[in-house]
């Protein structure tokens, strides 16, 4: 019976990660999953697990949040380093997102926008 209990639970927990990504046609996959896991365990046992989920997931969130936070305030020193990393990562993120738009833009296909990205084709305007 645990057994059962631990796949509801990571069943409950993978819906609920598909659930909150941005993707719409991922939202729509946690959606049909969960529809089907409803009708296999039940409404009560499935929505149990979700909620159980949903939790954990929040408290590790606000430790990481506090975390940050704490370590802003003991050490300012690490947390700046750490949020110039960070916004360092931003940086290349945002030119290679710029850089695929503008291969979009020229004509070229969303593969092929990646692969020059990736490549670091120089574009013409």
């Amino acid at each position: 019976m645990e057994d059962i209990e631990d796949v509801i639970q990571s069943l409950a927990s993978l819906v609920f990660k598909l659930s909150t990504c941005e993707s719409e046609s991922v939202q729509n996959a946690g959606v049909a999953i969960s529809k089907t896991v409803e009708d296999l365990v039940g409404i009560d046992a499935f929505r149990e697990a979700y909620e159980k989920s949903r939790k954990v997931l929040e408290k590790l969130k606000r430790e990481r949040k506090e975390k940050s936070l704490t370590l802003a305030l003991t050490n300012p020193d690490v947390a700046a380093r750490k949020k110039a990393k960070q916004n360092k990562k931003k940086a290349i993120s945002r030119k290679r997102k710029n850089h695929e738009m503008q291969a979009i833009r020229q004509g070229h296909s969303v593969e092929m926008a990646a692969v020059l990205s990736r490549k670091k084709v120089k574009l013409t305007k």
